[in-house]
């Protein structure tokens, strides 16, 4: 590079095919590189950006089908000029300028590669089941805290979770998921690892003795995991069952034993997009899995005895799983409880026993805030509720496409549809067409197949509308 050239902007013209040669930009910025593998080191605008054009300049640009070009766009730097001496390459020298666009165009006589490749300011729409997208507001604020904690000098990576810092977290964190659901007084909020999975078979370790009696629903496949693990512990009588039409409904109308300990339900199944929106009416106290729905609408907690759940949809990173108690529920059992796996220990330490995930409670106590400064989860439900509606009319309308659970049962975290018949062969290319633009983790699950976009609380709406107007797209095309 010229040391001569500081314009604001520049177009590298190159090929992007693998193994062909480019040469480096002259005086007048027509021409650019050596080698694909030396394009990386003449626009040095920050490590990353040399790391994306070094990707692009291997592997291809994003394949532009409007302009028949290849394209890789940088995202904007905000840094003036600078220019220094390359010491590592005599005669050149790195520089700092605001980049707007690389441009590669394939070399005479190439044959296109179509295979599209990420592009750095392509806008991400993550619809993935989990772990799952967080507020991009969530993830700087953490991000500053894992440099620097509050000004402390140390990161909350370091921070002893005995310590004022990390005690003052865990408390708000606490407060915030009692004000947001707004538990009464006899119930508590407590923090665990181990996932949902531990709660499987420790809800009923603590709330079951052997002669007892607990009700299960059977309406999907973690439902169908706890009660395995529920077995271990007591008498468990699964009360209803959609597996035999492939979990696409919720069970309804199910007569509940009146000996029964509790009523065990997941509220929202992640595989099958199928979620309950009313809760049963039960004579026993209700255990419930939340962890695919948890905080995004009102719930009324007090039919509850226990609700637990994994983080990692839409309270924060793997790694923390929440439970909610009620008093009552404990101290009946007359089993051994090892310390670890007795609910009461973590009532009695605030959750501190022994050293808790920290940064994931950190994380969920952000997300917190950010639910609350957005309204709450009545404000939640709405947003949640429109773009649900969104995404199934069009689910509905498009002729390529069609719904996989029951519509009364649909769920607003996961909305799970395939090809339509007559078009199953067009999945894998709607699949990576969805990836080419950006949309990404919408592949299904194997149980059911298609495509899974999950809508949770942190998903913009024009997120939804992308996907919708791919969809149209689609079709218009294919249909």
């Amino acid at each position: 590079m010229r040391a001569g050239i500081t314009r604001p902007f520049y177009k590298i013209l190159a090929s992007c095919w693998r193994n062909t040669g480019c040469r480096h930009l002259n005086a007048a910025g027509t021409a650019v590189m050596d080698t694909p593998q030396n394009i990386w080191r003449l626009p040095t605008l920050n490590e990353a950006v040399r790391s994306q054009v070094r990707h692009s300049a291997n592997a291809g640009g994003q394949w532009n089908a409007a302009t028949g070009k290849p394209e890789y766009r940088v995202l904007p730097d905000k840094e003036a000029p600078l220019w220094r001496p390359n010491k590592q390459w005599p005669g050149y020298r790195h520089f700092h300028i605001i980049c707007k666009t690389l441009t590669f165009a394939p070399s005479p006589g190439a044959h296109p590669n179509k295979q599209v490749l990420w592009t750095p300011n392509m806008t991400k729409h993550n619809f993935s089941a989990g772990p799952a997208i967080l507020p991009a507001a969530v993830l700087k604020e953490a991000a500053k805290g894992v440099v620097n904690y509050l000004g402390s000098g140390l990161s909350i990576l370091e921070l002893s979770h005995r310590g004022p810092e990390f005690t003052a977290v865990i408390e708000e964190a606490t407060a915030l998921m009692n004000e947001l659901l707004e538990l009464p007084e006899d119930y508590h909020t407590l923090w665990f690892t181990g996932g949902a999975s531990t709660q499987f078979f420790m809800a009923p370790m603590n709330l079951l003795n052997p002669d007892d009696k607990a009700a299960y629903v059977d309406s999907g496949v973690w439902a169908n995991k706890a009660i395995k693990e529920a077995k271990a512990f007591g008498n468990v009588e699964v009360v209803a069952s959609s597996k035999e039409q492939n979990y696409s409904f919720i069970p309804k109308g199910i007569k509940i034993p009146g000996d029964a300990k509790y009523l065990h339900i997941t509220s929202n199944n992640t595989i099958f997009g199928t979620q309950y929106q009313r809760f049963p009416k039960s004579p026993a106290p209700i255990v419930c899995d939340m962890s695919s729905d948890f905080l995004s609408r009102p719930v009324d907690v007090r039919p509850f005895g226990l609700i637990y759940a994994g983080a990692q949809k839409n309270l924060g990173p793997a790694g923390v799983t929440t439970v909610i108690v009620r008093e009552d529920m404990l101290g009946t059992v007359q089993r051994h409880l090892p310390a670890m796996l007795d609910y009461r220990t973590f009532i009695q330490e605030k959750s501190l026993y022994n050293t808790p995930p920290v940064f994931p409670i950190y994380v969920s106590m952000l997300t917190m805030r950010w639910l609350k400064k957005n309204g709450g989860l009545k404000a939640m439900h709405r947003r949640n509720k429109a773009k649900a509606a969104l995404l199934y009319n069009e689910i509905d309308a498009n002729p390529l496409f069609r719904g996989t659970a029951a519509k009364e049962d649909r769920s607003l975290m996961n909305a799970c549809f395939v090809m339509a018949a007559g078009y199953e062969s067009l999945e894998k290319e709607f699949l990576k067409t969805c990836d080419a633009n950006g949309l990404v983790g919408l592949k299904g699950h194997r149980s059911v197949g298609g495509f899974r976009a999950s809508i949770y609380n942190a998903l913009p709406k024009k997120s939804v509308q992308a996907l919708v107007d791919l969809m149209r797209d689609f079709a218009s095309k294919k249909g």
